[in-house]
Formats: structure tokens, sequence, C-alpha cells
């Protein structure tokens, strides 16, 4: 597969597709590889992957906190309140990182590397999420670009909670393992 190094304030985004609505279903999955380009640390939040809408209403995103741990957060209500699944390692290590988010209609969960990191239960999402534009390595909203490189971006919609945890580290051994 290609990977695209992100430097420089450079990245990728596709915007005004309505391919990208989760709509009603509420269900899907989100998988990207990355790999930062140092161990150390960003000093500033820094974007791995972000699908919002136009006005930024509906937005799905992924980063990295100052930390070098990982957030996902999901709204439909313009950022008001949001649901937030928070692994609790540092995985900004310039190491190969296989990361997914899915949401199965009731929980939210992050994979890292084929392993369950963090869950939560959905409290605020409750309507169709409708994102028309994706950014991987940057924001719609703001925030530093990532400095990293990344490679099999997937976007699955109607994602179901069947064999989850099977299907994630399946993938993860045909793609990253071994490439640490």
């Amino acid at each position: 597969g290609r990977a695209d190094s992100l430097t420089g304030g450079a990245y990728l985004n596709r915007i005004s597709d309505t391919d990208f609505n989760l709509g009603n279903d509420l269900t899907f999955a989100l998988r990207i590889a990355f790999k930062t380009h140092s161990a150390t640390n960003p000093a500033a939040q820094e974007n791995i992957l972000d699908m919002s809408d136009a006005t930024d209403n509906d937005q799905v995103h992924i980063f990295f906190a100052t930390d070098g741990t990982i957030t996902a957060r999901v709204t439909d209500d313009a950022r008001v309140s949001y649901d937030s699944v928070d692994p609790a390692a540092d995985y900004y290590d310039a190491l190969w990182h296989d990361l997914w988010l899915i949401f199965d209609g009731g929980t939210f969960y992050v994979y890292v590397d084929g392993k369950l990191s963090a869950s939560t239960a959905q409290s605020n999402v409750n309507t169709s999420l409708d994102p028309t534009e994706v950014w991987i390595g940057a924001s719609y909203a703001a925030g530093t670009t990532l400095a990293c490189t990344v490679t099999e971006p997937i976007i699955a919609k109607g994602f179901g909670s069947t064999n989850i945890a099977t299907s994630v580290e399946w993938l993860y051994r045909r793609s990253l393992a071994g490439q640490q």
C-alpha cells in the first residue's frame, strides 16, 4: 500500500461529499494507520482524523493530546456535548500504530494495534451524523497539523458489533503487525 508523509502543514482532505454521511443508523468504523515522525510528545493538540460538516455541527474527531494520548470525540449538536473515548497510553512514539474507532449503536470503542484500548457507552450522540468533509492530519475547526506518515484509512458505515475484536485483530495482523 501507499503511505503519505504529512509534515509542515501538509494534510489530506476531501470536502463537500455526502458519501461521508454516517446517517441515522449510527453504526460505523473508522480506521487509520499512522507513525508519528517523532517520539517527543506534541506541544499542542495534533489532529489525526476529523470528519465534519461545513458548519461543524456533526463531528467525529480523533487527535493527540500533549501527553501523547489519543482522544476520540463524537458530537451531533455543534460541539455542545460529546461522547469521548480516551485511551490512556502514549502512542506518540514514532512507531506504526493501527487505530480504529468503532460505534456499534450503543458503545464507542477505540482499538490500537489490534487490542481494545478504551470504550465508553453512548450518552450524547442521538441523531444523525452527517459529515461532508474528511481531514487526515488536520481539522476543519483548527489545531496543529500532525507530523506523521499515514496509510490505509477506512470509513465503513453500518459496521455492527458482531465479532469486532476478532475482525480488528485479524486486520491488524495482516496489515501492520511486524512493521515495528
